[in-house]
This record gives C-alpha cells, sequence and structure tokens, in this order.
C-alpha cells in the first residue's frame, strides 16, 4: 500500500512538472536546452523583505566582471538582469525583444538605462517599476543585452515600448483588461512575434 502511494505521489509530481515545463507551449526537450544553455551564473543577488535586490550595480557589476574575466558595463548588468527576471528560459528572441523595448522605453522618455530598469530603486521586482530585474544573471542573458545593445541582434520590435507575457496573467479578463488600458492611453495594441507564442510587444494602431 505505502509502494503504491509513493508511486501515485511520484506520478503526481511528474504530471505537475510536466505541465509547468509545456506552459506557454514550449517544448520539454527546447526549454531544458535552454537551461542548460544559460551559461555560467555571473550574479548572485540577496533579496530584502520586500523582495528587492540589496547588492548595488556597482557589486552585482564586479560579481559578474570576477566571473568571466572582463570589465563590463553597468547597463549591461541592468538590462541582462532584466531579460534573466522578466521570462528566464525565454528563447534568445524573446530576451533581445524584452531587452530591446527597455531600450526603446528609455529612448522614447529620454531616461537613461538605469533610471528606466530601476526607477532609481536599485534593481527588484517588477512592483514600482517599469521591469522585473531582481534574478540572477546568467552568461546568455548578458551576451544578448551586448548584442542588442551592440546592434547585433536584429530589432523586430519596431519601436515598441510595451510587452507582456501572456503566462503572467491568471485570467484572459485581466491580460484584456490591460491592452483596453493601454490602448485608451497609447492606442496601442497587442502584436504576436512570430514563432513566440506567449509574447506580444504593444504597437500604435496604424502600424500594426
Amino acid at each position: 500500500m505505502q509502494a503504491l502511494r509513493r508511486y501515485w505521489l511520484w506520478a503526481t509530481a511528474g504530471g505537475l512538472l510536466l505541465w509547468w515545463l509545456m506552459r506557454g507551449g514550449v517544448p520539454i526537450l527546447d526549454l531544458i536546452a535552454r537551461v542548460i544553455g544559460r551559461g555560467r551564473k555571473l550574479t548572485s543577488p540577496t533579496l530584502d523583505s520586500d523582495g528587492d535586490v540589496v547588492e548595488s550595480i556597482e557589486e552585482l557589476t564586479a560579481q559578474a566582471s570576477a566571473v568571466l574575466g572582463e570589465q563590463l558595463e553597468h547597463d549591461d548588468v541592468y538590462l541582462g538582469s532584466v531579460a534573466a527576471s522578466e521570462h528566464a528560459e525565454a528563447p534568445d528572441r524573446e530576451k533581445a525583444a524584452i531587452i530591446q523595448v527597455a531600450i526603446n522605453d528609455a529612448d522614447a522618455h529620454g531616461w537613461s538605462v538605469a533610471f528606466t530598469v530601476t526607477n532609481n530603486k536599485g534593481l527588484g521586482q517588477q512592483e514600482g517599476r517599469r521591469y522585473a530585474s531582481r534574478k540572477p544573471m546568467y552568461e546568455r542573458d548578458l551576451r544578448i543585452a551586448q548584442a542588442v545593445r551592440a546592434g547585433a541582434m536584429a530589432d523586430e520590435t519596431q519601436g515598441a515600448t510595451h510587452f507582456v507575457h501572456i503566462t503572467g496573467f491568471k485570467t484572459l479578463g485581466a491580460y484584456q483588461a490591460l491592452c483596453a488600458k493601454w490602448y485608451d492611453e497609447s492606442k496601442i495594441v497587442p502584436v504576436k512575434l512570430s514563432g513566440i507564442p506567449s509574447f506580444r510587444i504593444f504597437l500604435k494602431e496604424q502600424a500594426t
């Protein structure tokens, strides 16, 4: 009886893991490859009681620079941390689009990358900021950020300053409400990028 109970516990756990891995239409083998392919862990942020990062950008940049043996720029660490935090297991194109949207956002408002990412609050959870940035950054996150900033990766965002992950909403109604809010504010509508099922950028209505 105990053996049967253990079997069902493991089967249930396996089923839940399978569901989690498959959410958003991501094939399991592809997802595993992405996780393994993220390279070395470059930063180890400590979170405070509010879920925000204790370390300064100088400390995190020093951590990453020490791992790689090269001096990094703060903006690359800001943007790499966004890519790591907004969707850690995303494909390269999605990470590049996320980073490009943040850059577009900064340019559109005349802000620095630092202000755009942190709202002068340091790295942390998205609440109170425009982007999440509290998770450990890996080598691939950083290299994509560097490539986007250097213009070495295709810009598929068409100047978009907003994006969402469909899987980040608890209900379809919540997603629709945000779309309606952004349309009322800026007349922007969601646009799907080919091959990235759960990711949307938002463009001016006439641009779609």
